[in-house]
């Protein structure tokens, strides 16, 4: 209810603001070049990396490349965007995304006791490899204004050599930890991204995580989040992650976890750097 609560007030909010917004915007003839939550994808050439998010590199034929640098070299994994849409400029984007993990190596390193704990103390964590895909639906009302809708499958590819496999007991991580033992696991969510203004931005999405165990376990998330942008090359970030359900260790949990990050951009494209010089 607290989230559902949350993000009707966050899509008022949001809806409010983007026609209030709508003459201003109409005027600016600054693009969106920066990464979101929509089924498109970066400009080709365009690196965007940040502290805590992904370090995402715009390929050519409307593709895009995903790793996690935080973590790669514990957790190898890689996540491709393709946008099947030909017009660019459609109200309607389609896009797909295809990507993989291998936390076996993570596990071990946090095979300890305590909140932190991806797998019991003195164990060797098996062999996990899992394959996700995903298809995004983005409508853009306005220009710089979407509404997306996201379906994810996953499944670990090694899972079943394991029995009586533990489960992760962090809430925010449990469901996308869950594919590690069970056959596989489902999300779907719906979200509104767009800018307010040149400078703000905002972007949140309420997901539903389906794991498919003995109590067919449910989890609700929610995570809005603003941004500022200081320059095409360098923006700010903040936001909270809400998450509840009914969880094997817990039930009616709710946790609530505050995030800010730093995201910058390496290169540019050809058009965003006459764009740079003109201003």
């Amino acid at each position: 209810m607290k989230s559902a609560f949350i993000f009707a007030l966050f899509t008022f909010i949001c809806i409010q603001a983007t026609y209030s917004q709508k003459e201003a915007n109409s005027n600016d003839s600054t693009k969106v070049i920066w990464n979101n939550s929509t089924a498109k994808t970066l400009a080709p050439s365009r690196i965007e990396y940040g502290i805590f998010s992904p370090l995402s590199i715009g390929l050519k034929h409307n593709m895009e490349l995903s790793v996690l640098p935080l973590t790669f070299f514990v957790m190898p994994n890689a996540q491709l965007k393709k946008n099947w849409t030909k017009d660019n400029e459609s109200q309607w984007q389609l896009a797909t995304e295809h990507g993989f993990t291998m936390p076996t190596l993570l596990m071990s390193l946090m095979a300890t006791e305590g909140t932190i704990a991806l797998y019991p103390p003195n164990e060797k964590a098996p062999p996990v490899f899992t394959i996700k895909n995903s298809i995004i639906g983005s409508y853009f009302y306005l220009e710089d204004h979407a509404v997306t809708f996201k379906a994810g499958f996953e499944f670990n590819l090694l899972g079943g050599q394991y029995g009586n496999f533990p489960e992760v007991e962090l809430l925010y991580i449990y469901p996308r930890t869950a594919s590690y033992s069970n056959p596989f696991t489902l999300d779907v969510s719906v979200g509104l991204a767009g800018n307010f203004t040149q400078k703000m931005g905002y972007d949140g999405a309420l997901t539903l995580f389906y794991i498919p165990n003995s109590t067919n376990t449910m989890v609700f998330e929610f995570n809005p989040k603003l941004y500022y942008t200081f320059s095409n090359k360098l923006r700010m970030a903040a936001g909270v992650n809400l998450t509840a359900g009914n969880v094997p260790h817990e039930k009616q949990a709710f946790r609530a976890l505050p995030f800010a990050d730093l995201q910058w951009t390496m290169f540019q494209n050809r058009s965003e750097k006459r764009h740079s010089k003109q201003e």
